[in-house]
């Protein structure tokens, strides 16, 4: 499943995290593209109709360890942690995410997708 920028944009906006599931890349995890990542643009600052390429995440425990399997990744701004993405609890209900039932999950940066 190919998900392209101006997809992303214009269903989140800016500076939201996004999780979709079906990424083959992640196998059976979650991909998760997350509210520091930015946007590809042109030289006019308009956002790109490229692939909006993320990272594989797994669900977790509020204040769970996320360790990365590449222990390199582990610090600093490549540093998962353990945060609620932007999912409601309806949101949460509706979606095909394996039982999952609440909104944590492995993550970059701590700013909950404000």
């Amino acid at each position: 499943m190919e998900i392209r920028q101006l997809e992303i944009a214009g269903v989140v906006g800016n500076n939201k995290d996004f999780i979709s599931t079906g990424a083959v890349e992640c196998d059976d995890l979650y991909c998760v593209r997350d509210s520091n990542m930015p946007f590809e643009r042109d030289q006019n600052g308009v956002i790109t109709d490229v692939v909006a390429f993320g990272y594989c995440s797994r669900h977790c425990r509020q204040n769970e360890a996320c360790p990365s399997s590449d222990s390199s990744k582990d610090k600093g701004v490549t540093k998962l942690v353990c945060r609620a993405l932007l999912l409601d609890v309806e949101t949460l209900a509706n979606a095909e995410l394996s039982g999952v039932t609440d909104p944590y999950f492995c993550a970059r940066g701590a700013d909950a997708g404000r």
